[in-house]
């Protein structure tokens, strides 16, 4: 049984739907055992994404490390890296 999803998506990508809280859900319903989360950091600055790229918004960075750090501790069950 596969128990490790080492790349997941999430809605700050763009090119994904599901929240981090339901990736979190959809993963412990499969068993999974271990999640790596591999999103799409925004572009450096002087980068200019393209129609299409599906990097985050550099305003969104703080709050997505400050959620990903709260989910990693609400879920104790589960590896999320």
């Amino acid at each position: 049984m596969i128990t490790i999803n080492s790349h997941i998506h999430t809605s700050f990508s763009k090119d994904a739907k599901s929240s981090l809280q339901e990736v979190i859900a959809a993963a412990k319903k499969a068993g999974l055992k271990i999640i790596t989360i591999t999103d799409h950091f925004p572009l450096p600055e002087g980068f200019k994404p393209e129609a299409g790229d599906s990097y985050m918004a550099r305003e969104q960075l703080n709050s997505y490390i400050k959620l990903v750090l709260s989910e990693k501790e609400k879920n104790k069950g589960i590896d999320i890296r």
